[in-house]
């Protein structure tokens, strides 16, 4: 009878070192680390056409300004982990806040992710989130594939007519966070997300 239990013991002890070691591999090994003050996001193609259904700028020309920042944003980072930046388009008076944040390690990272929901922090700022559910865009098409988590909200208006857009995602150990203000429907904020997208993650998974 020692041997089955010997060989339940030895089994037991192995299955749990590979979950303890998936655990690791998935919750505080990230992937490489980058120098976030380094990362040239100025160079971002941001759509120059916004149209939508009932509303269309052709030539829209975004300035773009670092050092913005949004305090909240920077629970659990120093300021060397941060990166917070603004586009302002003067054609059609948009807003753009992004703060990119590196917090080390994918589980503190996902930890941030759930605490910095737009629904909590502008709770008594934006009519969707007072008075009712906000609206999560089960139609937007574009998947951010490279993305551990993601979500998209309108905190003002609908889809086709809202004034204030909320993405967030997470890179392993990175957090994306994305604030417009401005009159577009979701193809344009989608097309505008793509691209500030396209531009970090050609850092995150450079050689």
């Amino acid at each position: 009878m020692k041997r089955p239990k010997r060989a339940i013991l030895i089994i037991t002890i192995t299955l749990f070192s590979i979950l303890i070691i998936a655990i690791y591999l998935t919750q505080f090994q990230g992937i490489k680390s980058i120098d976030i003050s380094a990362l040239e996001m100025e160079k971002t193609q941001l759509p120059e056409k916004l149209e939508c259904n009932w509303y269309s700028v052709n030539n829209a020309k975004w300035d773009y300004r670092e050092q913005y920042s949004e305090e909240f944003l920077y629970m659990g980072a120093t300021k060397d982990d941060r990166k917070s930046i603004q586009w302002v388009s003067e054609s059609d008076n948009g807003v753009i806040n992004v703060t990119i944040v590196n917090y080390g390690y994918p589980i503190i990272a996902k930890m941030y992710y759930s605490l910095q929901n737009p629904q909590r922090l502008y709770g008594d700022s934006y009519e969707n989130f007072i008075n009712s559910t906000p609206v999560n865009l089960d139609s937007w098409i574009w998947k951010n594939t490279f993305a551990d988590q993601e979500s998209v909200q309108c905190g003002l208006g609908d889809q086709e007519h809202c004034s204030g857009w909320f993405y967030r995602a997470r890179y392993a150990q990175y957090f994306l966070y994305i604030r417009y203000q401005g009159p577009d429907c979701s193809e344009t904020f989608e097309n505008i997300v793509k691209a500030i997208n396209k531009q970090l993650v050609s850092y995150l998974i450079s050689e």
